[in-house]
């Protein structure tokens, strides 16, 4: 016997927001590179992964400043290293 299901038709379009979790590679990418440059950064959706938060504290190591925040969403401020001024 063929187990089948209907499902009926939608009477109006989804509405809705998503949230896309964060990025290990991306994470630790947006670090690196917002210690490059002269202006702050905000990070959105910032992977709080433990490597993710070991490139930001060595990124701080540097000089760089860094603050991050879980709630309500994920983000990590960053500004440039000392380290790496040209």
């Amino acid at each position: 016997m063929e187990n089948t299901k209907t499902i009926a038709k939608a009477r109006q379009g989804l509405r809705g927001t998503i949230e896309i979790p964060g990025d290990k590679s991306i994470s630790h990418r947006s670090v690196m590179f917002s210690a490059l440059g002269s202006t702050p950064v905000h990070i959105t959706n910032f992977l709080h992964a433990q490597d993710c938060l070991s490139t930001a504290a060595c990124m701080k190591a540097l000089g760089a400043s860094t603050a991050s925040a879980k709630l309500p969403r994920s983000s990590m401020r960053a500004t440039r290293a000392r380290h790496c001024a040209s």
